[in-house]
C-alpha cells in the first residue's frame, strides 16, 4: 500500500468517527457543524492537510479514529475532553484526545502499525461553524452508548 493510499485511510479514520463503546456524561461541547483539519506526520511521502466539514452531537461527538475492522476503540468522555485507546487484532494500537475550548478544539493521536513498522502522528484542529447542520457537512455514524 503507498503512502497516498495509507495518508488517505488514515485521514478518513480520524475525520469521521463513529464512537463505539462511549460513557456519556454532560458535556460542554458545542453541538452543530464544524470545520476540522487534520495533518498526519510519519508517512513515506508528504500529504498535504486535510479540511471537512462534520456535524457534531452528542451521539456523534469526535472527528476521531474510526472503528476500524479487526480493532476494538474505547472511549471516555470527561468534560470537554474526548480521548480513545485503540487495539487490533493485527497487533496495530494507538491512542488520542480532542479537547473543545468554545467554538475550536485541539486534539492528536498516534498509531503505530507493527507490520508496517510505521508510527504515525496527526494532529486535529476544528472551529464551530453553526449550530445547523449543513448539506455539506457529514454526519458521523450513531455510536452505541454504554452507560
Amino acid at each position: 500500500m503507498n503512502g497516498k493510499r495509507i495518508c488517505a485511510l488514515l485521514v478518513t479514520c480520524l475525520l469521521q468517527a463513529p464512537v463505539s463503546s462511549v460513557v456519556f456524561a454532560s458535556t460542554p461541547i458545542k453541538y452543530g457543524e464544524w470545520e476540522v483539519k487534520a495533518s498526519v506526520e510519519g508517512l513515506p511521502v508528504a500529504v498535504p492537510d486535510q479540511t471537512q466539514r462534520v456535524c457534531i452531537d452528542k451521539a456523534h461527538l469526535v472527528p476521531g479514529e474510526k472503528q476500524t475492522h479487526g480493532c476494538k476503540i474505547n472511549w471516555q468522555i470527561n468534560s470537554n475532553v474526548v480521548s480513545w485507546k485503540m487495539q487490533c487484532d493485527n497487533g496495530g494500537n494507538g491512542s488520542g484526545k480532542v479537547v473543545y475550548s468554545g467554538d475550536t478544539m485541539q486534539g492528536s493521536s498516534d498509531i503505530s502499525m507493527p507490520q508496517t513498522n510505521m508510527k504515525l502522528h496527526s494532529n486535529v484542529s476544528g472551529k464551530w461553524i453553526s449550530a445547523t447542520c449543513s448539506a455539506a457537512s457529514q454526519t458521523l455514524p450513531q455510536a452505541s452508548q454504554s452507560q
